[in-house]
């Protein structure tokens, strides 16, 4: 990630250095431009580098005769989703229709996209940049080895921890920022697999505030939260924020809270199973790379099904309970008395003597019959 100076909200191209991939975003709403500056401005480069083919991006406000002329009537629905958004798709190209913000044309094989932003959701440029620019970015980086989801990912006693969560865990991140232990990606983690092993990657991003019921008065005087601009803040300062961590845990929350938490681990097929359902990409290519990514954090991490209460303690009790250090090999007793000797004197050994089977009639017939050793001349009788 490179930083520069010279990027202004007032460039309508914005050229962006994600992890070795180059991006260029053209946003012609002044109002996202601000946006994307504030959050996306530390990964902004001068100029593309020599034999670099970027990645491009086009957000423009929504025009229904533009629209018509890049919408298929042959694609087909292949995936819905919760808060009413379709996936579209027809060979390389797909669309995401979303009735609360606008719509997204994606070419995989072009490796650009398109969005059209309606005007009411303008007003909320946070959850604009997430559906017309992240999310399709996502989907055109899947197929070239770097892997974002919308979840956040943290670091407790050095292990990364990758949170699949179906609602806002902002209280929960907040008191882990405020007891010290690193934060990777509060809203989207990169995820990249180097050397046999995953690695979760930083992506800016802020949270939304989102008030425990009944819980902010009681635990008011054992944390305070960081003052933020509207609802949306960041978690904590750049210099704090962690740029990767090895995953080596990841959280499957259950949706909705509870009057008390629960943590059960899950290994195997249903491990696999749990992680390839709770993943929240779809897949757009015949390669799949989210859904193989998936499988490997299965395999790699430890993976457990977590249930969450009202109180945001609860997350760090629970990442205190597991325990991912490998169980100690036993020790024979051989090697331990081996273990014991004194170096100067031999080594004792002891021979094991096993005694033979006593023959039995059928052996001794045999034996006697055996045409290797002749029988004994029958002795004569003196007449």
């Amino acid at each position: 990630m490179v930083c520069a100076s010279t990027f202004s909200p007032n460039r309508q191209v914005m050229r962006l250095n994600l992890h070795g991939h180059t991006v260029e975003i053209a946003a012609r709403l002044p109002g996202l431009r601000q946006v994307i500056h504030d959050l996306l401005g530390q990964l902004a480069v001068d100029a593309v580098p020599e034999g670099f083919h970027p990645i491009e991006g086009l957000v423009e406000p929504y025009d229904p005769d533009v629209v018509a002329r890049h919408v298929s009537t042959n694609a087909d629905c292949v995936a819905r989703f919760g808060d009413g958004a379709e996936l579209w798709r027809e060979a390389e190209r797909n669309w995401l229709i979303d009735d609360n913000w606008g719509l997204c044309e994606i070419n995989l094989l072009k490796r650009t996209w398109r969005s059209w932003v309606l005007p009411a959701a303008e007003a909320e440029p946070m959850r604009c940049l997430d559906r017309a620019i992240l999310w399709p970015l996502a989907c055109v980086l899947a197929p070239r080895g770097l892997v974002m989801i919308p979840a956040p990912s943290v670091a407790h006693r050095g292990r990364g921890v990758l949170l699949l969560a179906p609602f806002n865990l902002e209280p929960e991140l907040s008191l882990l920022a405020h007891a010290g232990h690193g934060v990777v990606s509060s809203r989207w983690t990169a995820i990249r697999e180097e050397a046999g092993r995953s690695l979760l990657l930083h992506i800016p991003g802020k949270v939304e505030r989102s008030p425990v019921p009944h819980l902010r008065m009681r635990l008011a005087v054992d944390f305070e939260h960081q003052p933020c601009v509207g609802h949306w803040y960041d978690l904590c300062p750049p210099h704090q924020m962690l740029h990767y961590a090895d995953c080596s845990i990841v959280l499957l929350v259950e949706p909705g809270r509870r009057a008390m938490a629960s943590l059960k681990p899950l290994t195997g097929a249903s491990a696999q199973a749990a992680v390839r359902h709770a993943w929240p990409m779809p897949e757009l290519s015949q390669s799949s790379k989210p859904t193989r990514t998936a499988l490997q954090l299965a395999q790699q991490a430890h993976i457990f099904r977590i249930e969450l209460s009202r109180d945001p303690r609860a997350l760090l009790r629970l990442l205190d309970q597991i325990n991912t250090e490998p169980a100690p090999t036993p020790t024979s007793k051989a090697s331990l008395r081996n273990s014991l000797t004194p170096p100067n004197n031999p080594t004792i050994t002891t021979t094991t003597h096993t005694q033979s089977p006593r023959p039995t009639s059928t052996s001794r017939a045999s034996r006697t019959a055996s045409p290797i050793r002749p029988a004994s001349p029958s002795r004569s009788t003196s007449t």
